[in-house]
């Protein structure tokens, strides 16, 4: 991905780089890309060292029966997946503390000015948004939008939007759940547990732990302001036990036998972003949740993340993109990736329903689980197509565009 004629550097708004987070998911097409890098074999072997076959998709259960789904997608820890990206990024091209308050556009078409929080600014000839769900950019992006087609619609891509989830997340040990039913599913391999709004995902995590995360749903709530900025709480074991305890009284023995073993949890809102009509403006270019950011419930967005940094990447490198060509090679981008963006947004949002039994059939468990297949499927496509076919289609609109731009057509 390296090129000699590109200099990128990196800002991140924190001090430190952070590793905490739990597990994520690297869908086929992602693990292609990883490939490419050289990175697939060390997270690979992050996962054998992991002491858990995170290769292993999760068991679909009811209260009372169970059904299998297996996805050809790999399961990392957050922690051991940013540890090899950042082993491969050379630290002269990063900077940290560097939160980016606003940018400028110098001249339509050219350099663009950067502020930071700290008061010092830098200018770069592409401005990449990888600033996440709550992302500067997207929101500078979305209101120059708005005031300059005078179209207001154009606000509600700026703020995440509230799903009418809240997710009550603890890491568990997986000794403590041996004790409770040494005969637990969850011991050998990942769990989904199905509900009448409200289902629990379980994974094992790294050192020995589960990670274990019940959504409670409110969907007539969904869209909703969300009253602060602030999306997650601290709840101490006794109270958040009380509250599960009390909401899944009628589960399986299973799903009790977890909540009586959960311990001190969060309680998060969960948010994603309405999908965005554009991705890219001038040289200004999205990518990850700033772009796209869905419901957790397919476990896409990192996979998404790494497509599209692929994806641009590619197309910046190449003997075509040049200062003069960079807005369609920014659109070439957006027509490759905005599609899959998009639509992951929607099939998370359908996931959700279908995991709280809210589908069209009702609580009729055989049909709600096709449909998490069918959704689970577009996410983790295992079809011929790999980003190389997307980006051979980009490369070949270019050349088109650029054609038309050498002869002065529009």
């Amino acid at each position: 991905m390296k090129a000699p004629d590109i200099r990128v550097e990196l800002y991140e708004s924190f001090s430190e780089l952070s590793t905490a987070g739990a597990n994520i998911t690297i869908s086929k097409r992602a693990r292609y890309i990883l490939h490419k890098m050289n990175l697939e074999d060390a997270c690979l072997k992050a996962c054998r060292n992991a002491g858990d076959d995170k290769s292993k998709s999760p068991d679909l259960q009811e209260t009372n029966k169970s059904t299998f789904r297996r996805l050809d997608a790999l399961r990392i820890s957050r922690g051991d997946f940013m540890k090899i990206l950042f082993n491969s990024v050379p630290s002269k091209n990063l900077r940290l503390g560097k939160k980016l308050t606003k940018y400028t556009f110098i001249r339509e078409n050219g350099p663009i000015g950067l502020q930071f929080s700290d008061g010092t600014r830098a200018i770069c000839d592409v401005l990449v948004g990888s600033d996440g769900v709550r992302s500067t950019v997207r929101g500078q992006l979305m209101r120059e939008k708005a005031r300059l087609s005078d179209d207001d619609t154009f606000h509600k891509h700026v703020d995440p939007r509230w799903s009418g989830t809240i997710i009550y997340r603890s890491l568990i040990p997986r000794s403590r759940l041996a004790v409770q039913n040494p005969n637990h599913s969850l011991l050998s391999t990942g769990q989904i547990y199905l509900g009448n709004n409200q289902h629990i995902t379980a994974h094992p995590f790294s050192n020995g732990m589960l990670d274990v995360a019940i959504s409670i749903t409110d969907l007539s709530k969904e869209g909703s302001p969300w009253p602060s900025n602030n999306w997650s709480s601290q709840l101490d074991k006794e109270t958040s036990r009380r509250k599960l305890a009390k909401r899944f009284l009628d589960s399986n023995k299973e799903v009790q036998d977890l909540i009586k073993v959960f311990d001190m949890s969060i309680e998060t809102a969960v948010m994603d972003v309405e999908p965005l009509p554009f991705y890219v403006r001038g040289h200004v270019a999205l990518i990850g949740d700033a772009a796209h950011s869905a419901l957790p419930y397919t476990g896409g967005n990192a996979s998404m993340a790494i497509e599209d940094a692929y994806a641009l990447g590619r197309i910046l490198r190449i003997s075509m993109t040049t200062k003069d060509t960079l807005p369609i090679s920014l659109r070439a981008y957006q027509r490759i990736r905005k599609p899959h963006g998009n639509n992951n947004i929607h099939n998370a949002r359908q996931v959700l329903r279908e995991f709280q039994l809210n589908g069209n059939s009702g609580t009729d468990m055989e049909s709600a689980i096709q449909r998490i297949r069918y959704h689970f499927h577009e996410t983790f496509a295992t079809t011929e197509s790999t980003p190389d076919t997307d980006l051979r289609m980009a490369l070949s609109w270019m050349n088109s565009e650029m054609s038309k731009s050498r002869h002065g057509r529009s």
